[in-house]
């Protein structure tokens, strides 16, 4: 695909990605608030206690699990700040959508 055909489609693909992730974002909502399921993995829970660590402890390792970089749970405690527990995982899926599209792309 040449890149001038990819920056005329940028705009559709834009609105495309934008609306999925309004929709997802409204699912996770009403999924928390109305039938209180979890939608979260282990993975991403080790990672948000990792953040809670940095408040309290100072370094994301006190915690016996946690084996990710730390500037993963930097990002997640400022998102968490403005966002709440849901912050980061819409990050999470919007870049499994940035993901996805340059996979069909290949």
């Amino acid at each position: 695909m040449k890149l001038e055909t990819l920056m005329n489609k940028l705009p559709y693909l834009a609105i495309i990605i934008i609306s999925i992730l309004f929709k997802v974002i409204f699912f996770t909502l009403q999924r928390k608030l109305f039938f209180k399921e979890n939608l979260y993995d282990l993975d991403y829970r080790v990672v948000l206690e990792g953040a809670d660590y940095i408040t309290t402890h100072g370094t994301p390792y006190e915690r016996h699990t946690y084996r990710y970089t730390p500037l993963l749970a930097w990002l997640i405690l400022g998102l968490k700040k403005f966002f709440g527990n849901y912050g980061g995982i819409y990050v999470y899926m919007f870049i499994d959508f940035i993901n996805g599209y340059l996979i069909y792309l290949i």
